[in-house]
């Protein structure tokens, strides 16, 4: 199989008939250059039709972009005569469009198309000729379509644009809680021709049967598209470390589409999530020959897994525990948004840092929410390596959804097409129907889950085709769900929103019981210098209408002051304030997960609401659009830790529990040591301790006046834990709020090592506690292994950087912020 490429320029203009603004109507009337795959938004603004709609609130200008109609056109050349060619078929195949429109090709109609999602597919051999060849592409406004539909079929139970549920379109392009309201039509993935002569590998899956100690069994499924009644050959080979260990030929009869296929493994290298083993990956190369030939062949990676989803009855309610290849696994991560409002801007680059980032962060497992996309492949691909589990959502979020025939038939085919996409993937460990609506509809009527517009997509259709086209994960109708309430505590999965949302602090997280929580956070502002790309500096503070722009929570900002005073002092810095709300933030997300490791495997899984950002904005996010790391980032690397030490008050005691993720027991000890913030050593005591494998235990209990602590403002706990003489595990316990202690601005004594090409390391240590060190370097790019830490009296701290600034450069522009 051939393929011919239809990605690159591309002209566009605006249908006549639409309403345009009358200072681009004339250009956007007549044929503009445009490069796809990529969205009419991102098109107009990289040939300067329309300000970049990040900066300051230029979005409010942009609305009339989703109420044209578009029009795309390429002109190609084909070198020979498509009827007259060896070719049996010629087929034009675009991967995304966005989202409703219809196609032609030499001015003859060849199709429509309505979903974003999903790969459409166009026989054309009867219609291209020798020479030049067009094709076009009429994209309808999808706000008009979406009303229309609305006004047709009725206003469905539906958060923010009630029109979006009738497109099958990324739902968060209609406007969220963390995003703008950038409605993209237009191409977003490849387009090409495929010149396919007899035979075509549509999909290839690799199934695990069964693993025992010394083999496992493998099925694999290969469908085929044949033109030909002939027999042609199939050919699989299998490679575990370019090792080829099994290879098989076959002959595809007259009749024969799918081939399914059995075989063995021996001694199999099974694939394990983040921190519990080693992702292992095996390669399959296959190919379709006819008279030595070769008319296709792909190459697959697969992994050797089994999962179960382990829901028992228990005193607390009913269990929500992962199995992977029968072991017990705490899920620790965070809900994956859209890295981008324009999707065709996120490259693999950004993949690779966004994940790799996550697997140092001891994540292992991301939630691709409901309202975005089904991600590139590639993301699929990247999980699998880092061993990264994936709880995936279809594509629906906080509403009720049409059900009418037409409606439904599309949701089944993108389903179809979605699950035959994805499950080769070992990372993905379950499929998700929705996000938020039957809680949602529940809470807001009063009515039974089933009785929710939807609800027979979500309770049977998509439980359906996962069943009948995967079957080796679980289904899970939405999230959360539960038997008796959609956001129970006692069984299902939960979404913790009473704090932040609902204005409830963080300290309420320790009564939350929960079995899986897939959602909760706080929010907090980006690095300074993201938020200074979108604001004049006239608009950079918090009184700014801009500033309240860039957070799209209702009363985001106001939030933000109130739980800010809770915990530190206020000041009227801009950047001050940035750097105390994202340790707010860092500090309240460590305080939920600590809570819920120590509840392990009464609480299960615990995935933060979010890791990136789609754009310059203030939100929950881990990491900012410009991929510049948070507080809690840094903090996710150590709470997240397979080992952490959590030390836990209740009036005038104490508790240190012990949580070990690893699948093997580790000795050690437990130091516990009280300071004063001034460097007085005032208790320190070392027991020996045990961490049983994928345990938790408390290893010491005792009364505060038993630790020598006699004044909340200048006394704190620091304990460690220590094995094989290396300390892995760090936590410290304050009495009373950073506002409240008496910090001064300390000295801090530190040097820089160069160890490599662009790598440094920075030593530091101070005689007195510095809470919450912030180290950044002005004007300067550099990845720091961590920060936002407290240094503590005589423990130095080594910290490696790496940065293509020169030494005079980093020690030039090193800055500091610490509380005080």
């Amino acid at each position: 199989m051939k393929k011919f490429n239809l990605t690159g320029e591309w002209e566009f203009k605006a249908n006549p008939n639409s309403f345009l603004p009358k200072d681009i109507e004339t250009k956007l009337l007549n044929w503009n250059k445009a490069n796809v795959p990529g969205t009419v938004h991102l098109d107009l603004m990289a040939n300067g039709f329309i300000p970049d709609p990040y900066f300051e609130t230029n979005e409010l200008n942009l609305q009339w972009i989703d109420k044209v109609d578009w029009i795309y056109r390429k002109k190609f050349t084909i070198d020979f005569d498509p009827l007259k060619s060896e070719f049996d078929s010629i087929k034009i195949v675009f991967e995304g469009l966005d989202t409703i429109g219809d196609v032609k090709v030499n001015g003859q109609y060849i199709g429509s198309f309505d979903n974003m999602f999903v790969e459409y597919t166009f026989e054309v051999k009867e219609i291209l000729k020798p020479g030049e060849n067009e094709i076009e592409i009429y994209f309808k406004s999808p706000t008009f379509a979406g009303k229309a539909l609305e006004s047709k079929y009725g206003k469905l139970p539906v958060e923010l644009a009630s029109h979006r549920v009738y497109l099958r379109k990324a739902q968060y392009s209609f406007g969220w809680d963390w995003a703008p309201t950038l409605t993209t039509s237009g191409i977003w993935k490849p387009v090409y021709l495929e010149f396919i002569k007899c035979a075509k590998i549509k999909n290839v899956w690799f199934k695990t049967i069964s693993i025992s100690d010394s083999k496992a069994q493998i099925a694999t499924e290969i469908e085929i598209e044949k033109l030909t009644d002939e027999d042609i050959e199939l050919s699989l080979e299998i490679f575990f470390e370019n090792e080829k260990i099994y290879e098989r030929n076959f002959t595809q009869r007259k009749g024969d589409r799918v081939r399914v296929h059995r075989f063995e493994i021996n001694s199999p290298n099974l694939w394990y999530p983040n921190g519990f083993g080693k992702p292992t990956l095996y390669k399959a190369q296959i190919k379709l020959l006819k008279n030595g030939e070769t008319l296709d062949e792909t190459v697959k990676k697969f992994g050797i897994r089994t999962v179960q989803l382990i829901q028992e009855k228990d005193e607390d309610g009913e269990s929500f525990i992962f199995e992977i290849n029968g072991e017990k696994i705490f899920c620790k991560g965070a809900n994956w948004i859209p890295a981008d409002c324009f999707l065709p801007r996120v490259k693999k680059e950004d993949y690779d840092i966004l994940l790799e980032m996550a697997k140092e962060a001891n994540l292992n497992i991301l939630r691709v929410w409901g309202g975005g996309i089904y991600e590139d492949e590639y993301f699929y691909e990247k999980c699998d390596e880092l061993g990264i589990m994936i709880w995936q959502d279809f594509m629906f979020a906080c509403a009720g959804y049409p059900e009418f025939d037409d409606f439904v038939e599309n949701v089944k085919n993108e389903a179809i097409q979605i699950v035959k996409k994805l499950r080769n993937h070992p990372s993905i460990v379950i499929w998700c129907g929705n996000n938020e609506n039957e809680w949602i509809w529940v809470d807001k009527t009063g009515k039974h889950p089933d009785e929710m517009p939807g609800a027979k997509i979500f309770k049977e259709l998509l439980k359906q085709i996962c069943q009948e086209y995967d079957g080796t994960r679980p289904y899970w109708r939405s999230s959360p769900w539960g038997k008796n309430y959609p956001n129970s505590e006692t069984d299902g999965n939960h979404h913790q929103w009473k704090v932040w949302s609902q204005w409830v602090d963080y300290k309420n997280y320790e009564n939350v019981k929960a079995r899986f929580v897939t959602e909760f956070g706080f929010q907090s502002p980006p690095h300074p210098e993201t938020l200074n790309e979108v604001l004049k500096p006239e608009n950079r503070n918090f009184n700014s209408f801009s500033i309240q722009h860039h957070n799209k929570q209702e009363d985001g900002i106001p939030r933000l002051f109130r739980f800010l005073t809770a915990h530190h002092k206020i000041t009227s810095d801009f950047d001050d304030l940035i750097y105390k709300m994202q340790l707010n933030q860092a500090e309240a997300i460590k305080f939920a997960v600590e809570n819920w490791r120590i509840r392990k495997f009464k609480t299960a899984g615990t995935i933060f609401w979010q890791w990136n950002d789609c754009w310059n904005v203030i939100s929950w996010s881990a990491i900012d659009y410009r991929k510049r790391p948070k507080a809690l980032y840094y903090y996710a690397k150590k709470f997240f830790h397979p080992v952490i030490i959590v030390v836990k008050r209740s009036d005038d005691k104490v508790k240190i529990f012990g949580v070990n993720d690893y699948p093997t027991q580790i000795d050690g000890n437990l130091i516990i040591t009280t300071f004063t913030i001034h460097g007085l050593k005032k208790f320190e005591k070392k027991i020996p301790a045990t961490l049983e494998k994928n345990s938790v235990a408390i290893i010491f209990e005792g009364k505060l006046e038993n630790l020598e602590i006699s004044k909340p403002e200048t006394d704190y706990i620091r304990v460690k834990f220590e094995s094989n003489g290396k300390i892995i595990s760090e936590n410290s316990l304050f009495l009373t709020e950073p506002k409240f202690l008496n910090l001064q601005k300390f000295g801090i004594a530190y040097r820089f090592l160069k160890t490599g090409e662009d790598e440094y390391i920075l030593k530091m240590s101070s005689k007195n506690l510095i809470k919450s060190l912030f180290i950044y370097f002005e004007g300067l790019d550099a990845k720091l292994s961590d920060n936002f830490f407290d240094l503590h009296p005589d423990e130095p701290v080594e910290i490696k950087i790496n940065s293509t600034a020169t030494l005079q450069q980093l020690l030039n522009s090193i800055r500091m912020k610490m509380l005080t």
